[in-house]
């Protein structure tokens, strides 16, 4: 029996395109948080791990979503479009691609990536913030010879 789905022309096949062309034609920045590879919470060394890096990413896509769509964020669940690569090697951080809303600019997220960074006793408080290009081709080639992109 012959199924009555019929795939469209122009859908991305591999994880690769699905993942670029979610900024496809978008402002997007490129963040890059540094963590500390140990902290002293009441006497005690912590040593970070994936579950802490973890906890500080959700942290910041859900207060960066917070900055922009305030209240609409947790009532209507309005997100900006976020990926994340974790690296371990040589030390702790952080790859983060951030969709800038229209009414956003890179300056707004840069102030506001200083400001969580220096909030945030995981984190080193001088982040990386630029600009990335936004064609397809460069987010293909970025996520296929990048690290692992997880959709968070």
């Amino acid at each position: 029996m012959q199924s009555k789905f019929k795939p469209k022309a122009n859908i991305t096949t591999t994880f690769s395109e699905f993942q670029a062309s979610r900024f496809n034609g978008k402002d997007s920045a490129y963040i890059v948080l540094a963590l500390h590879h140990t902290i002293n919470i009441d006497l005690t060394v912590v040593k970070i791990n994936e579950d802490i890096a973890a906890r500080v990413f959700r942290l910041f896509r859900n207060k960066l979503s917070q900055f922009y769509f305030g209240n609409a964020s947790k009532r209507y669940g309005e997100k900006l479009v976020i990926t994340c690569n974790f690296d371990n090697c040589p030390h702790w951080h952080l790859h983060i691609q951030a969709e800038i809303p229209e009414r956003g600019s890179l300056a707004e997220v840069e102030k506001f990536t200083r400001q969580f960074a220096i909030e945030n006793e995981w984190l080193y408080p001088d982040p990386h913030v630029s600009t990335t290009r936004s064609n397809l081709k460069s987010q293909i080639y970025n996520n296929r010879y990048g690290l692992d992109t997880v959709i968070l």
